[in-house]
C-alpha cells in the first residue's frame, strides 16, 4: 500500500519538540547526525521556535558493532566547558537504544568530569507516538527541574501543555494569559513549555495553582500538586459554552474573583459573533463538518461546531490512545469519535461523509476540497504563523475562527 500523509510520530519526536523550545537548554543526541538533523528540519513544520542548542555526537559502523560510547564522553566534556549550560539533557536515538547503549549509566560515570548536571531521558522511538514522549517529558522537568519554594506568589499560575506540535499554540497561550488578566488579574509564572526557560522551570512550584490545556500535562500536574501542594484545572477553552465552563472551573476551583464587568462585555461581543455565524451557516447550507486533530482540539472544536448548529460526523483524533487521563467513557463510546486512523480509512471517511465543512491537518484538507476547508492542527506544509494573536481557544478563539469560517464562505 501507498502511503502519502507522513507517519505517526514517535516518542523522541515529542520529547524533541518538548524540549528544543527551552531557552538555554542544551540537548545531546547519541546517534546519526542524519537522524537528529531531520528533527531539527521538522521543527520549520511546525512554526516552532527552536530555543534550545541541540547537537548530535554522530556514530558509525564501530561504534554499532561495539557499543562504544566514546564520542558522547567527548561531546559532553567539550559542551560543558564551551558553554558552562546548567543542564544537559541526553538522548539515546532509536540506534543507540536498539543496540542498548545505557545514557544513565553513562550520565553516573561523568557526572563528576562535568560542571553541568547530565539528565538522561529514554525515548529512543519505541515506547510509543509523540503524545507518549510529551507527557512523559514533562513529568521529568517537574521531577528534576522545579525546585522547591519556601512561599507562593499571590495570583499566579502555570500554563503546562504549552508544545509546538500544536497548530497555532503561540496565539493559544496568548489568548489564555490575557483572559486570565483580564478576568482574574492573574499573571502567568512559568509555560511549560513552550518558549520558556530553565530558570522558570525551576521556578514554577512558586506559583499558586496550575492550568493544564491538553491531557498530556495531567501526571505533570498531579505530581506538582503532590509535590508542591499545587491545585489545578484541566480544559482548553473552544466556543462560548466551552469558554464560560473553563472560566467558572476556574473561579470556583481557586476561589478567584471574577471582573464581571469585563465578562459581560466580551460574552455579548462573542453571543452576537455567534450568532452571525450561524446566520451564515445556515444561508449557505453548511450542515455537517469533519474535524482532524489532537484529542483536545478535535473535541473542543466537536462541541463548538455543535453549538453554532453544525452536525460534527466524525471528530477524528490524529494519536493514539492508551492513557487513562484522556477520554472519558462517554467519549470512548461516542461513534462519532475515530481514535487514530488510516491514511486508507481517513481517505474512506471523507469520502462516505462528503461534509460541507474540514476543520483538519494540510493532509485531510488536500484529500477532499468542500466548501469552507480550514487548516487548525499539523502536519502543516503551505501556512506561516508569525502573528501570535489569532487563537482557537477562549473568546479571541472563537472570533478568529468566526472571522476565518465567514472568509472561507465568501471566498
Amino acid at each position: 500500500m501507498l502511503y502519502e500523509n507522513f507517519p505517526l510520530p514517535s516518542d523522541r519526536m515529542g520529547t524533541l519538540w518538548t524540549l528544543t523550545s527551552i531557552k538555554d537548554a542544551i540537548i545531546v543526541e547519541f546517534g546519526p547526525a542524519g537522524t537528529t538533523h531531520f528533527a531539527i528540519e521538522g521543527l520549520m513544520q511546525l512554526g516552532g521556535d527552536s530555543l534550545a542548542r541541540t547537537f548530535t555526537t554522530h556514530i558509525d559502523e564501530t561504534d554499532i558493532a561495539f557499543g562504544k560510547h566514546d564520542r558522547l564522553e567527548k561531546a559532553l566534556l567539550e559542551i560543558d566547558k564551551i558553554y558552562n549550560p546548567p543542564v544537559i539533557f541526553i538522548l539515546a536515538s532509536s540506534i543507540s537504544s536498539v543496540i542498548g547503549i545505557d545514557t544513565e549509566s553513562i550520565c553516573y560515570m561523568m557526572k563528576d568530569k562535568v560542571r553541568a548536571r547530565l539528565i538522561a531521558i529514554d525515548t529512543g522511538g519505541f515506547k510509543g507516538d509523540y503524545t507518549v514522549g510529551i507527557k512523559d517529558t514533562l513529568k521529568m522537568l517537574c521531577k528534576e527541574i522545579v525546585k522547591a519554594s519556601t512561599a507562593k506568589v499571590p495570583k499566579t499560575y502555570n500554563i503546562i501543555g504549552n508544545q509546538m506540535d500544536y497548530y497555532n499554540y503561540k496565539s493559544d497561550v496568548w489568548e489564555i494569559k490575557r483572559m486570565m488578566k483580564e478576568l482574574f488579574d492573574c499573571e502567568c509564572n512559568c509555560v511549560m513549555t513552550a518558549n520558556t526557560s530553565i530558570n522558570e522551570i525551576e521556578g514554577a512550584s512558586k506559583a499558586e495553582f496550575n492550568i493544564v490545556i491538553r491531557a498530556e500535562g495531567i501526571d505533570c500536574a498531579k505530581y506538582m500538586l503532590k509535590e508542591h501542594k499545587q491545585e489545578y484545572t484541566v480544559g482548553r477553552p473552544y466556543g462560548f459554552k466551552g469558554t464560560m465552563k473553563w472560566i467558572k472551573d476556574i473561579k470556583n476551583k481557586f476561589n478567584l474573583e471574577i471582573n464581571e464587568e469585563k465578562l459581560n462585555i466580551i460574552s455579548h461581543e462573542a453571543t452576537s459573533v455567534m450568532m452571525n455565524l450561524s446566520r451564515y451557516l445556515k444561508s449557505y447550507k453548511i450542515k455537517n463538518a469533519i474535524v482532524t486533530a489532537p484529542y483536545d482540539r478535535a473535541l473542543g472544536l466537536k462541541n463548538f461546531l455543535g453549538e453554532i448548529g453544525i452536525k460534527v460526523q466524525h471528530a477524528v483524533i490524529n494519536h493514539k490512545i492508551k492513557d487513562s487521563n484522556y477520554m472519558s467513557k462517554e467519549e470512548l463510546e461516542d461513534e462519532n469519535v475515530v481514535i487514530c486512523p488510516s491514511e486508507s480509512k481517513l481517505q474512506d471517511i471523507l469520502e462516505s461523509v462528503k461534509p460541507d465543512m474540514i476543520l483538519g491537518d494540510f493532509m485531510s484538507n488536500k484529500y477532499y476540497q468542500t466548501k469552507v476547508n480550514l487548516q487548525v492542527s499539523n502536519p502543516n506544509l503551505n501556512k506561516v504563523l508569525y502573528y501570535n494573536k489569532t487563537p482557537y481557544v477562549g473568546f479571541g478563539g472563537l472570533n478568529y475562527l468566526a472571522e476565518e469560517i465567514i472568509n472561507k464562505i465568501r471566498e
